[in-house]
């Protein structure tokens, strides 16, 4: 890929999604513009996120919460967005700039409105990092549990965490093996579905919480999870796919810099051994199980110069395979996840969310 694909690229696929989660404009059209091999990358994002950083001290100083919290958000994001979109120039870096991610988050959550609170939820031989949110005002809220994809981590769920928290229903959102902070603890793993029935474990200890009223969503790959968590734990009343992934046989059609990012997370050495890893992902005979509604949102925008990197294709397998009430919702001219759109996406997905939770 040559710089001005890689710049194609983010504009056309990426910058949907920076934009609704807390990126500017400016800010990213200034990035690319100073990024003349791809090997800037990097550079140029964590020294936007530190730009944000250095806004929130000084407004954290000057006594602002609100607007330090906005900053200290804003950084994350591009911290985030410098390495796991683009693979970083070593492992240490990279570890450094998903530490410096996951430090400016914490230090944004007390003044998100309702705040998020960091917990560790028992799993196995370690924790699982998280953020609770409660809506205001509402007793034993129901919850939806929100599962990262291949290429996100539980600081870039905010934005759905907002959309749901105003309509009364609590968020909860974690990094599961191989995601974010966990890839550094725990490959990824075929069995998800045991991180997230930890969660709801915890969850269903948790007063200001339903335990009836629990539900999952996930985009891409977390679409993929959010319906094997679904199929394997009755625990979980609904079920929201974003674009999701029936399985990985698209994975020769998945950009270089992406395969990366799953290698990475599922401990493989080489692409090759990730590509045998990949054909793992499947939800044949998984789907069945599933008996809670089911709402598949996806969008039929075909190509990747069309901003889409998944088929629907994979949402209508999903839907023809269900035995459950399942609501199919194919959007035109909207990427995979709907996420050049979210004035209807968001809307659709956290009212039928609310109506059934």
């Amino acid at each position: 890929m040559s710089v001005d694909d890689l710049k194609r690229f983010a504009r056309n696929v990426w910058y949907p999604r920076f934009l609704g989660n807390g990126a500017h404009y400016s800010d990213l059209e200034r990035i690319l513009a100073r990024v003349n091999k791809i090997e800037d990358w990097y550079g140029e994002f964590t020294a936007m996120g530190a730009y944000h950083e250095n806004l929130g001290d000084k407004a954290l100083a000057e006594g602002n919460q609100t607007t330090a919290g906005e900053a200290y958000f804003t950084a994350s994001m591009y911290y985030q967005w410098s390495h796991n979109h683009m693979q970083a120039p070593t492992l240490e870096k990279k570890r450094e700039a998903n530490s410096k991610s996951v430090q400016c988050y914490m230090k944004a959550a007390p003044y998100f409105v309702p705040p998020a609170e960091r917990i560790e939820i028992p799993f196995e031989n370690t924790t699982l990092p998280a953020y609770l949110r409660l809506p205001a005002d509402v007793k034993k809220a129901p919850c939806m549990i929100l599962i990262d994809g291949w290429d996100s981590t539980k600081e870039e769920n905010k934005t759905s965490s907002d959309a749901f928290l105003k309509r009364g229903v609590a968020t909860l959102n974690f990094d599961g093996p191989g995601q974010g902070e966990m890839a550094y603890r725990m490959s990824m793993r075929f069995d998800y579905e045991k991180a997230a029935s930890a969660v709801v474990d915890y969850l269903t200890k948790r007063s200001e919480i339903d335990p009836n009223r629990i539900g999952v969503m996930g985009g891409v790959l977390g679409g993929y999870y959010a319906v094997r968590s679904a199929a394997y734990d009755d625990r979980l009343k609904v079920c929201v796919w974003l674009g999701g992934e029936y399985d990985l046989s698209q994975w020769d059609e998945h950009p270089v810099m992406h395969q990366r990012i799953f290698a990475f997370n599922m401990g493989a050495k080489t692409l090759a051994e990730a590509g045998e890893m990949a054909k793992k992902i499947n939800l044949q005979g998984v789907v069945q199980k599933v008996k809670c509604p089911l709402l598949l949102v996806h969008g039929k925008a075909g190509s990747h110069a069309n901003l889409s990197l998944v088929s629907h294709k994979h949402a209508e397998r999903v839907a023809a395979e269900a035995k459950c009430e399942t609501n199919l919702v194919l959007l035109e001219n909207a990427n995979h996840t709907g996420g050049n759109i979210p004035y209807v996406t968001t809307p659709l997905i956290t009212d039928w969310v609310r109506k059934r939770l």
